[in-house]
């Protein structure tokens, strides 16, 4: 099971910061926001729940996708580090 807290990058709050202030994001797109930084600020699930006024299942699910995206991410970084020093290498 994921970690109940999740650490973001100073790039990645800021953009989700300024997603739930920003007119033209969609409502959903704004709660997915709040919701990860609330577990983000130690609130956790359940408290983030009551904050928000959204389901303990919704919080789980989205702190999850934060989770799983962050970690593909870091994936293809890795991935494409490797290429290179083979790039380097070969060339």
């Amino acid at each position: 099971m994921p970690s109940s807290v999740l650490v973001l990058s100073d790039q990645d709050r800021a953009t989700l910061e300024s997603w739930t202030r920003c007119s033209t994001v969609s409502a959903g797109q704004r709660e997915r926001a709040e919701i990860v930084l609330a577990v983000a600020d130690g609130t956790g699930v359940s408290g983030a729940s009551r904050t928000l006024g959204v389901s303990r299942p919704t919080v789980i699910k989205w702190r999850d996708v934060y989770n799983v995206l962050e970690k593909s991410i870091d994936a293809c970084e890795d991935a494409c580090e490797a290429i290179e020093r083979m790039w380097h290498k070969a060339g």
